[in-house]
């Protein structure tokens, strides 16, 4: 096994101030590292116990979309890992994925953007995120993670971000594909709690995806990586 595989953790932490340094090559290497190694439960956790991942929430205001990109690549691992999603959830990942994927259409849709295919990418990845956050855990009754009316606003982002999606010309065919379903999902989450009248801790029905419990499974690594 590689030897810094056995040390992730400390491999981890060491990648941490190259997220906050401002350089954006390196922000975005650093990330891109903290997504394989996010593959392996315990990186996950050692990600969130070393508040790494406060980080990467961070980087979602980051204006380069090739950043929002790598990070959300990270997120979308923590987000699926039952283990990490309140920790996520208690730093406001998801509003901050919300507005992030906002924003990230608009990118895209602008003519003089030279990555718009990576826009169009990262927007999938944020709403693969929050899915994965909102309504991973695959029961039927979920504790309420916004009020409702929080709920509403981040709903009027997505409804923003789907007007602008349907006039957008995709370059990413994947995401092109996926979008719409992202979008649905999402659309029901928050509406429901939108109408609910409810507050942050009851628990709600919900019915989830029927494909699995997450949107982007997570694929276990080779003992030989």
């Amino acid at each position: 096994d590689n030897l810094l595989l056995q040390q992730q953790g400390g491999l981890c932490q060491l990648l941490l101030p190259v997220l906050l340094h401002p350089n954006e090559e390196g922000e975005i290497e650093a990330a891109r590292a903290l997504g394989n190694l996010s593959r392996w439960a315990e990186a996950r956790q050692s990600i969130c116990r070393g508040r790494v991942h406060e980080a990467l929430i961070v980087l979602l205001e980051h204006p380069s979309p090739q950043v929002l990109e790598a990070s959300c690549g990270t997120l979308i691992n923590l987000a699926a890992d039952s283990s990490c999603r309140q920790t996520l959830c208690d730093c406001h990942a998801i509003s901050r994925l919300t507005e992030a994927m906002h924003g990230l259409v608009g990118l895209a849709s602008s003519p003089d953007e030279p990555h718009a295919s990576v826009a169009e990418n990262a927007a999938v990845l944020a709403g693969k995120t929050l899915c994965n956050l909102l309504c991973g855990d695959g029961h039927s009754l979920v504790r309420c993670l916004l009020d409702s009316d929080e709920a509403s606003q981040l709903l009027d982002l997505l409804e923003e971000a789907c007007t602008q999606a349907r006039l957008l010309r995709w370059q990413d065919e994947d995401a092109a594909r996926e979008w719409p379903q992202v979008a649905d999902i999402l659309r029901q989450v928050l509406s429901g709690w939108a109408r609910a009248q409810v507050t942050i801790g009851h628990e709600v029905s919900h019915q989830p995806p029927r494909e699995s419990e997450c949107l982007e499974e997570l694929t276990p690594p080779s003992d030989h990586a």
